[in-house]
């Protein structure tokens, strides 16, 4: 614990099956108002659903192949 208070993370696994990470705590960052209103105005990029479409292709549907 004390070596991930000082900023080390550790991935924990069973039977060589990656099923955790455990690091230093990360709080939440507060974001203003404004600055979600931009991001959310802000035009999407053309090839987005093509790639969202790739990624989910490229997921395994058993969650223990992740």
């Amino acid at each position: 614990m004390r070596r991930a208070e000082k900023g080390e993370s550790f991935l924990v696994t069973v039977n060589d099956r990656p099923v955790a990470v455990l690091g230093p705590y990360q709080p939440r960052q507060w974001v203003p108002a404004a600055r979600v209103r931009e991001v959310l105005a802000s035009p999407t990029d053309p090839t987005v659903l093509e790639d969202l479409r790739r990624l989910q292709d490229d997921e395994p549907t058993d969650p223990w192949e992740r």
